[in-house]
């Protein structure tokens, strides 16, 4: 009942963040820019679709690790996930940055864990309560605008009431256009604020086309089509992404020197960690 419940509740968010984001063209592995050191949107969409692609083909359970040993499971699938991205044709920095966010975010295939800037430490299979702290958080810090917390909470709120049957189901498909022009005319304090957005709405955009194309990497439908299944898997995607965001700037408004491009590279990992985590096979095995 939590899985389920931990599925369903971010899955119109998901789907609202596809629809904001402005499709990007992503048909080759070899696309990529050498002249960054972060990745570009559309790099964050080719890793996403390449360990989304070998996790669904190529994932082989280890037969000499024992059942009950969760730990040693996580760490063999974080090292089978990294050598998904290493396979790419990305600039070596990129790989080992993008690489060391994936496993520093690995347990977020079995639980999301947080620690809020009050020192309030939530590990959950849940993320309701995680998204409200990391909103707060971020509210807090002062990363982003106050249009874009805004935004974030209506979105938050109409989904939340859209779940306990509050708002017929409907009523989101106005509150999506409405979202949508919103976006397009609020501002964020920096332009590192932006791609850190971008990065979560690039990995919505192409989890939900992955998973469209590959619904037989669903696992147990409880009874339900794979097609009804499928905002619910995509909305794994955005949470570890954000959570990852929140649990990086976290602590790098720890430091004296606050580096943007750890909490880029920390929703870049967190979103494929979870991504993956939920794949059929995968998902079984962890469980």
């Amino acid at each position: 009942m939590e899985n389920k419940r931990r599925m369903m509740y971010i899955s119109g968010m998901i789907a609202l963040i596809a629809i904001l984001l402005t499709p990007l063209a992503c048909d080759s592995v070899n696309s990529v820019d050498k002249t960054s050191d972060r990745l570009s949107l559309e790099e964050v969409m080719l890793a996403h679709r390449a360990a989304m692609e070998q996790a669904k083909n190529d994932f082989n359970v280890d037969p000499e690790l024992s059942e009950s040993d969760i730990e040693a499971k996580i760490n063999y699938f974080s090292k089978f996930n990294q050598s998904s991205i290493r396979n790419m044709n990305l600039d070596e920095g990129k790989i080992l940055a993008l690489n060391s966010a994936i496993d520093n975010y690995k347990d977020m295939a079995v639980r999301f864990e947080y620690s809020s800037l009050n020192k309030q430490k939530i590990a959950t299979n849940d993320p309701i309560e995680i998204q409200q702290v990391v909103i707060d958080d971020l509210e807090s810090t002062g990363l982003f605008s106050q249009s874009e917390i805004k935004l974030m909470r209506r979105i938050a709120s109409s989904f939340e009431l859209a779940e306990s049957g509050q708002v017929p189901p409907f009523s989101l498909a106005d509150s999506i256009a409405t979202y949508k022009e919103s976006y397009q005319q609020i501002s964020g304090n920096s332009e590192d604020s932006y791609y850190t957005v971008g990065v979560i709405l690039a990995v919505a955009e192409e989890s939900y086309d992955w998973w469209l194309k590959n619904p037989d990497a669903i696992g147990t439908t409880e009874g339900k089509s794979k097609t009804a299944l499928l905002p619910n898997v995509v909305a794994q995607d955005a949470a570890g992404a954000i959570v990852g965001a929140g649990i990086a700037a976290g602590y790098q408004l720890t430091t004296d020197d606050f580096d943007w491009g750890a909490v880029g590279w920390a929703a870049a990992g967190g979103a494929i960690v979870a991504s993956t985590g939920v794949v059929g096979k995968i998902a079984k095995w962890l469980s």
